[in-house]
């Protein structure tokens, strides 16, 4: 918002620019505080630096740098991306996908900006909902599905927030973590069109045994078979003539059975709370073994709070991994022997993970990566 004041207000003194602080020299450098076109050129060898992207970490960072992807956002909005010279300074903004963003002029961006933050914006609004919020002003405005409104999701997709739009449907790039034979799994395909109108989905090499609702996206199945599917999505407006877009992805589908059954599915571990992930064990006889290899892959800020537990389908629940001091590590690739002879190999097993980590510890949730089973 001071960004626009400086340019509407055209003090002959101050030129209007996308920087901040440049005439108060702070640090004694002769450059500006921040720069909205590339937020990362304020590095600092004290301070740090702004980022120009959204990151999964990026709360971690101190809140001038952690505002990078906004300012960012508002200048690529405003003035679109590459090199160009306003007011006689130059700017070379660069986006996180190598894709243009087309501008739509700081006025129409100013206006947005502020019906999302004076309208639809919370003390607990995040990148994600800033993005929801500045859509919704911008449909307001505009109009949901004019070029205006597209143009407000691509400036998001071009730091790093959400899906472009392509033939006016944004598609998120599905997950490529991989599936194993006979465990049961599912990827939600998430799509938006920026008009109105009910969204249809279809697929083609979807790994064996998996299949696609036409109508919410979902995959899920079961898979037959091992390998890597190059999947095809494909998502179209049914309302919107030319509304469809396309997405490829490699899928890849590990081996599992016979002696050796692993989940690859990632289960989060939710602070101080408990997770479960199943796995299905067929075409084993008897007990299991005595000596029952469990690989555990997990990744957590504090691992050594994790307590690690293998329960078999009649409920046994069979001790793995105690808490113990952490001592920095902050991942667990490890294997470990249990007795599990009191009970039958086949069925379904599940891998309880808890978080125990001690209270007086602020730390980001972890998840579980993987676990297999080896007789």
């Amino acid at each position: 918002m001071a960004t626009a004041v400086e340019f509407f207000t055209g003090n002959a003194a101050d030129t209007p620019d996308y920087t901040l602080g440049e005439l108060a020299d702070v640090r004694g450098t002769g450059r500006p505080l921040r720069y909205m076109d590339q937020p990362s050129k304020d590095a600092h060898p004290e301070k740090g630096t702004s980022l120009d992207y959204w990151t999964p970490d990026l709360h971690k960072e101190d809140v001038h740098h952690s505002s990078g992807p906004a300012n960012h956002f508002f200048y690529l909005l405003s003035e679109g991306s590459g090199k160009k010279t306003l007011n006689g300074v130059a700017y070379d903004s660069p986006t996180y996908d190598g894709l243009p963003v087309t501008p739509i002029g700081l006025r129409n961006a100013t206006d947005i900006w502020y019906r999302a933050l004076t309208t639809y914006m919370t003390s607990g609004t995040d990148y994600a909902g800033a993005r929801t919020a500045t859509l919704q002003a911008a449909a307001d405005l505009f109009g949901q599905g004019s070029p205006t409104y597209e143009a407000v999701g691509n400036a998001w997709a071009a730091v790093n927030v959400g899906a472009r739009y392509v033939h006016h449907i944004a598609v998120t790039a599905p997950s490529t973590r991989p599936a194993a034979v006979g465990q049961p799994t599912s990827r939600q395909i998430v799509a938006e069109g920026s008009a109105p109108g009910p969204l249809a989905y279809a697929a083609h090499n979807l790994p064996k045994g998996l299949s696609i609702d036409p109508r919410s996206g979902l995959i899920s199945g079961t898979p037959r078979k091992a390998g890597t599917f190059k999947a095809v999505v494909t998502v179209e407006n049914t309302a919107q003539h030319g509304a469809r877009t396309t997405v490829r992805f490699d899928w890849p589908v590990l081996a599992s059975g016979g002696h050796h059954f692993v989940n690859p599915a990632r289960f989060d571990i939710p602070r101080w709370g408990t997770v479960e992930s199943p796995l299905v064990v067929t075409g084993r006889t008897g007990q299991a073994p005595k000596e029952l290899k469990v690989t555990v892959d997990l990744v957590h800020p504090w691992v050594g709070g994790q307590v690690v537990t293998l329960i078999s389908e009649d409920g046994t629940e069979i001790p793995v991994k105690p808490w113990y001091w952490n001592e920095g590590e902050s991942e667990l690739h490890a294997d470990y022997t249990v007795d599990a002879s009191a009970v039958p190999a086949n069925g379904t097993w599940r891998l309880r993970v808890t978080d125990n980590t001690p209270g007086i510890f602020t730390v980001d949730p972890g998840h579980l990566d993987s676990w297999s089973l080896t007789f």
